[in-house]
């Protein structure tokens, strides 16, 4: 995301780019970690 001269900053364009960022990593880490993320059962 670039910032553009003389455009005032909101704070729902931050709130944006933070969920964005949390679906892709979100996202990378279930891909990658597959379905070992749930502790084992006994």
């Amino acid at each position: 995301m670039l910032k553009q001269q003389g455009r005032v900053e909101l704070d729902a364009d931050w709130n944006e780019l933070v969920y964005i960022l949390l679906y892709q990593q979100r996202t990378a880490l279930a891909d990658i970690i597959g379905p070992y993320t749930d502790p084992p059962t006994s």
